[in-house]
């Protein structure tokens, strides 16, 4: 992930290059005070929590339990606003009671979700099932900070007047640089390497790139992705609202978990749990797309 952003902000550098050669070009908001500086550097550490929380769960628990963890961002960011609007001198956004019914609802389904799949793994021992609630501690966080990305973003968008391409730019590299300090530090089990030992991110990029450094190519190129995709979430977030941006995340997160089980990423958990997980599944998707959709309809 932090590659992902070198490289997002490395071709944003030379959009800017390109423009200048041929005399004319975009011209990049400057910032001005220390509220602007501090609110790009608090986006750029959840966007980074975000991601990096979400990329360790994704090591420890399923891609399904994943998503419909993730599913619950609404939730969290209608905390989150509710908690940070006094702070930030913004109004607060009124939810009735059908809309919180709905998202508890949602919540309730994703957890219901995650002790299917816990009691029907097969063979779960002590270590899988710690595992399991690490992963599941690490997910809610990542929402979390994903929810305070969001309301960042909005504040950036309304208050200091970045638009998309502003806000990716500026929140590339320092999110590149607080990523980088786990990829440094932390090191992890080499199981799918046997014979070596422990290592960091940082020590395996090394020796990937002294073994084959063409597999980097499709790494550089997800770097360019990841720009493109930054760029039309923080449109949506900007032009419509972070509850659009949901509304629209939750049909992502369904095909998901339908993809993984179909590609053979995963199964099922054993007996009925396998029927309890698939419904638990749909009705959190459900509940906070009529969610969602409420709120767009506002």
């Amino acid at each position: 992930s932090a590659v992902q952003q070198m490289v997002a902000f490395c071709v944003f550098c030379c959009f800017l290059i390109v423009g200048k050669l041929f005399g004319g070009g975009y011209q990049v908001k400057q910032l001005t005070t220390t509220r602007e500086y501090v609110a790009v550097l608090c986006f750029s550490v959840t966007f980074a929590l975000n991601i990096g929380l979400n990329n360790f769960s994704l090591s420890l628990v399923a891609v399904s339990v994943n998503v419909i963890i993730r599913s619950c961002l609404p939730l969290s960011t209608a905390i989150s606003q509710a908690a940070l609007a006094p702070f930030l001198g913004r109004a607060q956004t009124r939810t009735s009671l059908s809309e919180w019914g709905l998202m508890f609802a949602g919540v309730g389904c994703a957890g219901l979700a995650t002790y299917a799949n816990r009691m029907g793994s097969s063979g779960g021992s002590k270590e899988e099932s710690a595992a399991l609630v690490l992963g599941t501690l690490c997910s809610v966080a990542s929402l979390f900070s994903g929810a305070l990305n969001m309301v960042f973003a909005g504040l950036l968008g309304s208050e200091l007047k970045l638009n998309p391409l502003d806000t990716t730019c500026y929140m590339a590299l320092p999110a590149a640089v607080v990523l980088m300090v786990p990829a440094l530090l932390v090191s992890h089990p080499m199981t799918k390497w046997p014979g070596f030992p422990d290592m960091t991110d940082w020590e395996v990029l090394v020796e990937v790139l002294a073994r084959k450094p063409a597999v980097l190519i499709p790494v550089a190129f997800s770097g360019v992705l990841a720009f493109v995709y930054n760029i039309l979430q923080y449109t949506l977030v900007h032009k419509l609202s972070a509850s659009y941006a949901a509304f629209a995340g939750n049909f992502n997160k369904a095909a998901t978990v339908a993809l993984s089980l179909v590609l053979g990423l995963e199964s099922l958990p054993a007996g009925g749990y396998g029927q309890l997980f698939l419904l638990s599944v749909a009705g959190n998707i459900a509940a906070f797309t009529v969610y969602s959709s409420t709120k767009n309809k506002k």
